[in-house]
């Protein structure tokens, strides 16, 4: 052990600060009894229990209360970088984020500082006030924040930060070391609840949301255009009586508007898979037009996943084996693989 609970004034010390042996007047935070203050030439100076077994909670809350006698005899805390952070997925099923940054990493001095303060129903281990402003801090060794003390530290509406010193399960701790890991690591610690966070936060989400209107816009601008050529594209397919289109022959049998859709037997698969975006919303049709649960649909059509599944089956067997599984026509399934960009 390095640092251990003087016993005549409750502060912790390192075997340096003391005599040796039971001369330090030491006790064992963990346990309460006696401990001695080995001063030998071969070890380095350390604490041991005189007369009683070694505890397991001797070390962890040694270090847990000279961190927050540290900084109450310090009053100065280093505050990590607040930053709100959103993301969203775009038309194109990309994530994307944005970020606001409110302040850097920084060194607050503290006006008051009190040790463990009983807030409604959560003890803070240690309550700062600068600038007539308070903030909450909680300092973990061997066990993580529990997600309800969590909870409880938010509910108090007080600004919160964890500081993380659990680099001293595995390296022996020292008030030297202690000290480094509290006032100069701007790395293991976060904020809990911040006042301006959510101010942050909305100016983020509200210029991530611009962002997303705009790709929206070209992403519909782009397949319009697609839809049109592949409109341009797509064969006309004869009659088998002359040159006479079948579209022309159902000029005069279905009206002006009327345009044959090629057979089943005639689609062939695209040589690209479609994309998530377009695969989704053939997916929520389908659903429609049939009747079907989003649910069910998706769990038939998400049976092929990528170009390769395609290459064993035609899309008009492929059709037939899914209206099947979902009860439907196969005109349907076809009508899907048409909307998703399946086929041609």
């Amino acid at each position: 052990m390095t640092a251990l609970l003087l016993r005549t004034d409750g502060l912790l010390v390192s075997p340096e600060e003391v005599g040796r042996g039971l001369a330090c007047n030491c006790l064992c935070p963990g346990c309460g009894h006696a401990v001695i203050a080995r001063h030998g030439t071969e070890k380095v100076w350390h604490f041991a229990h005189h007369r009683a077994p070694p505890c397991s909670e001797g070390y962890e809350k040694s270090v847990h209360e000279l961190a927050k006698q540290l900084i109450r005899d310090r009053r100065e805390l280093l505050v990590p970088t607040l930053e709100a952070v959103v993301s969203a997925t775009d038309a194109y099923g990309r994530r994307l984020e944005d970020r606001e940054l409110v302040f850097e990493a920084k060194r607050v001095h503290l006006d008051d500082c009190r040790l463990s303060v009983k807030l409604n129903d959560v003890t803070a281990d240690v309550v700062g006030r600068a600038q007539d402003r308070e903030v909450l801090v909680e300092v973990t060794v061997f066990h993580r924040l529990m997600p309800d003390k969590e909870a409880r530290l938010k509910a108090t509406g007080i600004a919160a930060l964890e500081v993380d010193l659990s680099i001293f399960k595995t390296v022996q701790a020292t008030r030297e070391r202690v000290e480094e890991a509290l006032f100069d690591n701007r790395t293991n610690r976060r904020w809990l609840l911040h006042p301006h966070l959510v101010m942050a936060e909305s100016t983020a989400m509200g210029r991530l949301q611009r962002r997303l209107a705009e790709i929206r816009e070209q992403y519909e601008i782009a397949v319009r255009e697609r839809d049109a050529k592949l409109r341009a594209d797509r064969p006309t397919h004869r009659s088998g009586f002359g040159d006479s289109p079948v579209r022309r022959v159902g000029a005069l049998y279905g009206g002006p508007n009327y345009e044959a859709r090629p057979s089943q037997s005639e689609t062939t698969w695209r040589a690209a898979f479609p994309d998530d975006g377009d695969n989704r919303r053939a997916q929520v049709a389908l659903a429609k037009r049939a009747g079907k649960s989003l649910m069910d649909v998706k769990r038939v059509t998400e049976q092929a996943t990528k170009r390769e599944h395609l290459q064993a089956v035609t899309p008009a067997s492929l059709a037939e084996k899914w209206a099947d599984q979902l009860h439907i026509d196969a005109k349907d399934v076809m009508r899907f693989f048409e909307d998703a960009f399946y086929v041609i």
